[in-house]
């Protein structure tokens, strides 16, 4: 069951971008995202562009994951719409008034899946964010070494003999 995740949701796709007609992601947005970050770090040297992709990716899929939440929670309104609808043209009793009376308690019961979606995308989002973590701290200290040393690449420039 843990092995068919990736294919529910996407979260971690072999592919960075889901193609997907109904809910593809675009190149461009990506690029447009990478863009940014390449912009604000300005890496120098392979190993700081390489920092800057993998923040970017770890970024991408942390938007996934709240659009992951925010499909959940849609996709749990309109059941419970479609629910409170059926129950409705069955019949106007008592039980339906009572249904309407609450929306509140039902819409908080709905913000949070309860068949262990929820756990599943914060054990999703931790192990992203700790990546992305990880990925900002190297690329920064990359910079810092590179800063202090005065090259692209971090090395000194002195060579030994």
């Amino acid at each position: 069951m843990v092995a068919r995740n990736a294919l529910k949701h996407g979260i971690f796709s072999k592919n960075l971008l889901i193609n997907d007609p109904q809910g593809g992601e675009h190149a461009r947005d990506y690029w447009q995202l990478h863009a940014g970050i390449s912009e604000h770090y300005q890496p120098e040297g392979l190993l700081e562009q390489l920092w800057v992709e993998k923040t970017a990716v770890w970024m991408w899929r942390l938007s996934r994951v709240v659009r992951c939440e925010t499909g959940q929670i849609d996709r749990a309104l309109a059941n419970e719409r479609s629910d409170l609808q059926k129950v409705r043209a069955k019949t106007e009793s008592p039980e339906t008034q009572e249904l309407d009376s609450s929306p509140a308690a039902i819409l908080d019961d709905l913000l949070i899946p309860s068949n262990g979606d929820l756990d599943k995308l914060l054990r999703y989002e931790q192990a992203i964010s700790t990546q992305l973590d990880r990925a900002l701290t190297e690329l920064e200290r990359l910079q810092t070494r590179r800063q202090r040393l005065g090259t692209p690449d971090g090395n000194s420039t002195k060579q030994s003999h």
